[in-house]
């Protein structure tokens, strides 16, 4: 049986999120740095922040935003930014038992 993942934010992260018409500024205090974020990533991560999303959620989210089909392109794109956003520490992965019990 397959485990679904969902995407929280780092634990122990209190992100604080600026947003301009194209793009968001995110400040970790965990780590201190600050990130410029293209706007769909940082609809991403504010979705993300409010509750752990599967990315099953949140490529329909971003599909929706866009106001285009749920399609490969989609959840390409999707698939990209939640690696760049694993990769810089603003999210991580976790099991439903784990997003419970860490939140």
């Amino acid at each position: 049986m397959t485990e679904i993942v969902f995407w929280q934010t780092a634990s122990g992260s209190k992100l604080i999120f600026h947003r301009w018409p194209e793009q968001y500024a995110v400040y970790n205090p965990l780590s201190g740095h600050t990130h410029l974020l293209e706007l769909i990533a940082g609809e991403m991560l504010v979705a993300i922040d409010q509750k752990p999303q599967t990315t099953e959620e949140l490529c329909a989210g971003v599909a929706a935003g866009l106001e285009t089909p749920l399609d490969d392109t989609v959840k390409t794109q999707v698939t990209r930014v939640l690696a760049q956003l694993d990769e810089i520490g603003l999210i991580e992965p976790s099991t439903p038992c784990a997003s419970r019990t860490s939140r």
